[in-house]
C-alpha cells in the first residue's frame, strides 16, 4: 500500500455543493490507511505546530519524537508534505486552519463542560465583555436587559410558543 494508495487518497473527490474540498483533502491525508499512520501524522503536526520556536531540522524534529521510528517519522512527514499540510517543516496556511479546526474538536468537550457549569447570567456578561471592543460604537445593552431576554426566550422556547 506504498505511494500509489497514498496518492489515490490524497487526490480530492467530487465536491458536494458548498463542501471545502481543501479540508476534506487534508483530513483524507491525516488519516492514512492505518491508525498507525493516523497517530504517527498527528504527532508530527502537533509537535511542529505547538512548537515555541520554529523546528529548523528534521534532527531536531527526530529528538521530540524520540518515540516514534525514523521510518514512520520519515513516512509522516512525506504524506504530510504531498497532502498539503507541510512546505518544509512549517505547516501551510491551510494546514494551520485546519489544524486548528482538529483543536477545536479536540478540547471541545472541556469548553462544553466549563461553560455547563456557569450560570445565565456569567454567559451573559462574558459574551458582552468579549464583543464590546467590537460594538463600542454601538449602544450597548445592560448585562440585565440581555440576562432577562435570554430568560423570557428560554421559558418562551420551553413553553412552545415562540
Amino acid at each position: 500500500m506504498g505511494d500509489k494508495t497514498e496518492s489515490r487518497r490524497t487526490r480530492p473527490a467530487s465536491k458536494a455543493p458548498g463542501e471545502p474540498a481543501p479540508f476534506r483533502s487534508l483530513l483524507l491525508t491525516l488519516t492514512g490507511s492505518s491508525p498507525r499512520d493516523f497517530l504517527a501524522r498527528m504527532a508530527v503536526l502537533q509537535v511542529l505546530a505547538e512548537a515555541h520556536l520554529p523546528i529548523s531540522s528534521s534532527r531536531e524534529l527526530g529528538e521530540q519524537l524520540s518515540w516514534l521510528t525514523g521510518r514512520d517519522r520519515s513516512a509522516a512527514l512525506r504524506a504530510l508534505r504531498q497532502g498539503g499540510w507541510l512546505e518544509g517543516l512549517v505547516l501551510t496556511k491551510a494546514g494551520q486552519r485546519a489544524y486548528a479546526v482538529l483543536e477545536l474538536l479536540r478540547y471541545g468537550d472541556r469548553m462544553m463542560s466549563a461553560l455547563r457549569r456557569k450560570s445565565l447570567g456569567e454567559l451573559a456578561s462574558a459574551g458582552r465583555d468579549a464583543l464590546l471592543p467590537a460594538l463600542l460604537p454601538l449602544p450597548l445593552l445592560s448585562t440585565d436587559a440581555i440576562l432577562r431576554a435570554a430568560e423570557s426566550r428560554l421559558l418562551r422556547s420551553r413553553t412552545g410558543r415562540f
